[in-house]
């Protein structure tokens, strides 16, 4: 018999594998980044095809076969809808998290997208803030996976980054060598 595991996901990224069926990465906050099967998705009686759309918040029951981890249900946390601009930044968070966090591997990335979709949601930002937070993003999870860079904000030298106007302003300073430390970064954290 198997074991239910009930966790709370985001959907990072979703592959069509069958007719009917679907491969997606999701990151739980107590398993991290998992490939996960859903059996019949894309069938138009389908339960589950609105509850698991990427970047949703959905609470997964899984089991895992001898093909992998498989859902047997979802739950649609967060009804909120997203803009466009919002989606795109969420989808490029998480190309950075599928390429950087191993499978399997607790991260603090969970709470960091969570957070990011949370700010995100709460008022429309241009596209240059926008991107500051995706950097700020970008930054916390390098340092969770040991990438991380090191500044000096104001008086503070750290390799974590709050999401605050302080550090919301020294992104939107120094954005270009931000952007080259975060390729060296990326670079170096591939095997």
């Amino acid at each position: 018999m198997y074991h239910i595991h009930l966790q709370k996901a985001f959907i990072i990224d979703m592959l069509k594998t069958k007719d009917d069926d679907m491969s997606c990465v999701i990151l739980t906050p107590d398993m991290g980044l998992l490939r996960v099967n859903v059996i019949g998705i894309r069938k138009a009686k389908s339960k589950l095809r609105y509850a698991i759309q990427k970047t949703n918040h959905t609470e997964f029951a899984l089991i895992q076969g001898n093909a992998g981890w498989q859902s047997t249900n979802a739950i649609l946390l967060d009804t909120q809808i997203i803009s466009y601009k919002i989606l795109e930044a969420l989808d490029r968070l998480g190309q950075v998290i599928m390429r950087i966090v191993p499978y399997g591997d607790i991260t603090e990335a969970y709470t960091t997208y969570k957070t990011l979709k949370e700010i995100l949601q709460e008022e429309e930002y241009d596209t240059k803030t926008l991107e500051a937070f995706l950097y700020i993003a970008v930054l916390n999870i390098l340092d969770t996976v040991g990438y991380g860079i090191t500044y000096t904000v104001g008086q503070k030298t750290d390799t974590s980054f709050p999401f605050s106007e302080g550090t919301l302003q020294f992104i939107l300073k120094n954005q270009i060598m931000i952007t080259k430390d975060i390729t060296k970064a990326l670079n170096n954290s591939q095997l």
